[in-house]
C-alpha cells in the first residue's frame, strides 16, 4: 500500500481501498499516518467530507495542501505533521474534536468552524489568519509565542478564550470579533501593535492583568463588561475612544484616565477620574465595614476621614463632573441650617414671605454681615451656627464652581 503519494490519483486509489485493508495501518479508511504528498494536494476535489476518523500523524507535505470547504464529521490529528509549504483550512467544517501539532508555514483558518474540542500548537513561526472563524468551546493559547501576525478579526468564541502569558512579535488583528465568554491576555507581551476595535465581550471578564504593551493598543468603540489592566506595563498608548466600560477596578480607571489625558482628551479623561473616586469610595466603604465587623476599630479610624472627604466630595459636586450637585447640595445645606439660625435667634418668617428669601440669599453669601437681619438679639448658638454657614455655603459656592470648570482641568 501507498505510504508516498506523488499524485491525485494515486492518493484516490488509497482512500477508495477496499475495507479489508483499513487495517493495514491500524487507524481506518482516513489512515495517513508518516505518508509523503509529494505534489499539491486538494482535498476539496479529493474527498469533500470524512465521516470517519482522520490520521495524519507524522505525515510530510512537500507541496501546499488545501482543505478548504472539507467538513470533518470525527476526530482529526496532525500531530508531527509537517508542512513545507503554505496550507489552507479555508471555511472548513471541524464536527469534532481536532489536534494541531506545529506549523512550519504559513497556515489560513480563514472561515473555519470548529464545533468541538481544538488543540493548537504553542509556537507559530510564520502567520497564522483565524479570522472570520467560530469556535464552540474553549481556546486555551496561552503561553504560545506568534513570531508572525495574528489575525482574528471577525471571530466569534463562544466560551472562554485565554493567551495567557503569551508573547505576540509581530501585529494582533482582532477587530469585530465578540466574545461571549471571558477573554485573557494576562501577562501577554504585545511588542506590536493590537487592534481590538469595535470588539463585543457581552458576559465575561476582558483580563490584561500584568500585560505589557510595548506598541499602542487599539479598543475603539469596544464594549467590555469587566476590564482589567492592573499592572500592566503601557509603553506607548492605550485607546480607548467610544468604548463601553460596564465595570472595572479603580487601577484600571486610573491608566484609562492617565490613558485619555496624554491624548489631551480632557473629557474622557474626566470620566474616568470620577470613576476612579467612586471606586475608591467603594473601597473604602467596603474595608470599613469588614473593620467593623471584625472590630478593627483603628483601621476604621484611619479611613474614616478619607471618607467623610469622599463623601463630601460626591455630594457636593460628583468628584468635580456634576455642576448641578454642587447647586443641589449649597442650596439644601445652607437652607437647613438657614431655618436653625432663624430658631436660635427666635425669629419666625414663614416660606411664602419675601423677607424669608430676602434674609436667605443674604445668608448664603459667606462674607454677610453678623447682623444682617435688622432688630434681633444674636446668642453663641447664633453665632456656631452662622460661622458654620459661611462654612458650608463657601464650600457649595467653590464646588459648584470647581464643577463648572471641569473642562479646564487635568
Amino acid at each position: 500500500m501507498f505510504k508516498t503519494f506523488k499524485s491525485e490519483e494515486e492518493l484516490i486509489i488509497y482512500i477508495n481501498r477496499p475495507e479489508d485493508d483499513y487495517s493495514y495501518y491500524g487507524n481506518g479508511k482516513f489512515d495517513f499516518e508518516d505518508c509523503t504528498f509529494e505534489f499539491e494536494v486538494d482535498f476539496q476535489l479529493i474527498q469533500k467530507k470524512f465521516n470517519d476518523p482522520v490520521v495524519f500523524k507524522d505525515a510530510r507535505f512537500e507541496k501546499k495542501v488545501y482543505f478548504e470547504n472539507v467538513i470533518f464529521e470525527s476526530k482529526v490529528t496532525f500531530e508531527k505533521c509537517y508542512f513545507q509549504k503554505s496550507v489552507s483550512f479555508k471555511k472548513a467544517t471541524f464536527k469534532e474534536s481536532v489536534e494541531f501539532y506545529y506549523f512550519s508555514t504559513n497556515v489560513d483558518f480563514e472561515g473555519v468552524k470548529f464545533l468541538s474540542t481544538t488543540t493548537f500548537p504553542k509556537y507559530y513561526p510564520n502567520s497564522i489568519n483565524l479570522s472570520h472563524c467560530r469556535f464552540e468551546e474553549t481556546l486555551d493559547l496561552s503561553s504560545s509565542r506568534f513570531e508572525k501576525e495574528l489575525n482574528l478579526n471577525d471571530s466569534v468564541f463562544i466560551k472562554n478564550v485565554s493567551f495567557q502569558s503569551s508573547i505576540f512579535n509581530k501585529k494582533v488583528n482582532a477587530w469585530n470579533t465578540i466574545y461571549k465568554k471571558n477573554l485573557s491576555f494576562r501577562w501577554a507581551n504585545f511588542r506590536e501593535k493590537i487592534n481590538l476595535t469595535d470588539s463585543y465581550v457581552k458576559k465575561g471578564k476582558t483580563d490584561f492583568f500584568g500585560t505589557n504593551f510595548e506598541n499602542n493598543a487599539y479598543f475603539y468603540n469596544t464594549e467590555f463588561k469587566i476590564i482589567d489592566l492592573k499592572n500592566s506595563v503601557i509603553e506607548e498608548g492605550v485607546y480607548f475612544l467610544g468604548s463601553t466600560i460596564q465595570k472595572c477596578n479603580r487601577e484600571t480607571n486610573r491608566i484609562i484616565k492617565n490613558q485619555f489625558a496624554k491624548q489631551n482628551n480632557r473629557i474622557e479623561s474626566l470620566k474616568f477620574h470620577h470613576r476612579e473616586m467612586s471606586s475608591y469610595f467603594q473601597e473604602l466603604l467596603y474595608e470599613s465595614f469588614l473593620n467593623l465587623k471584625n472590630f478593627k476599630l483603628w483601621k476604621l479610624l484611619k479611613n474614616f476621614g478619607d471618607l467623610i472627604i469622599l463623601s463630601l466630595n460626591f455630594l457636593s459636586n460628583g468628584f468635580g463632573l456634576w455642576w448641578f450637585a454642587g447647586i443641589i447640595f449649597l442650596f439644601t445645606t445652607t437652607s437647613v441650617i438657614y431655618d436653625y439660625y432663624l430658631v436660635s435667634i427666635n425669629l419666625k418668617i414663614p416660606y411664602d414671605q419675601l423677607e424669608y428669601w430676602k434674609y436667605y440669599v443674604q445668608f448664603i453669601v459667606p462674607t454677610h454681615k453678623f447682623d444682617f437681619i435688622d432688630g434681633v438679639i444674636l446668642t453663641d448658638k447664633s453665632y456656631i451656627i452662622d460661622y458654620f454657614g459661611r462654612v458650608i455655603s463657601a464650600f457649595g459656592i467653590y464646588q459648584t464652581v470647581q464643577a463648572f470648570r471641569k473642562f479646564g482641568k487635568i
